[in-house]
């Protein structure tokens, strides 16, 4: 929390939502391992995103749009790391169903974690919303690359 405090601005009284690696559903939440052959960054707590063909293909999150309806779009916060492996991991994310991005989401490969903000439509959320992101990577294995791990999500309501 006090990561996304700091990188992101969560400010619980305006009624941003934090998720940490437990609150967000479907990957595999892990103790992120500092350096080694890969040279990562200081160790986080995370959820890893495995490749399309896994179990761990998809990362859940649910929150609530009050009031409803927004008065405009809201903004979700990924802070996030790509794995080693040149070729970027590609994501959808989904918003109830309607895709809201899809593509490179623009992470740093396994050097150091950066934070990238996607855009929430208010015409794609409903009282109770279904966030969903979803890896794009081929993949198989939940023990090598690909991989992208979440340390943190935040949502930010409109601001409008």
């Amino acid at each position: 929390r006090a990561l996304a405090e700091k990188e992101v601005g969560v400010d619980k009284s305006k009624g941003d939502l934090f998720y940490s690696p437990v609150d967000i559903g479907g990957g595999q939440v892990q103790m992120q391992r500092e350096g080694g052959k890969d040279k990562l960054p200081p160790g986080r707590f995370v959820t890893a995103l495995r490749g399309a063909s896994t179990c761990f293909n998809a990362l859940k999150i649910s929150f609530e749009c009050d009031p409803f309806p927004p008065s405009g779009d809201y903004a979700l916060y990924l802070c996030g790391l790509d794995d080693e492996l040149p070729a970027k991991n590609a994501v959808r994310i989904e918003v109830n169903g309607t895709t809201v991005f899809e593509g490179d989401p623009g992470f740093v490969n396994a050097t150091a974690y950066s934070v990238r903000k996607f855009t929430i439509p208010f015409k794609a959320m409903k009282r109770y919303n279904q966030l969903r992101i979803v890896s794009l990577a081929p993949g198989s294995t939940p023990v090598i690359p690909p991989w992208t791990f979440i340390s943190y999500a935040v949502v930010k309501k409109a601001t409008k």
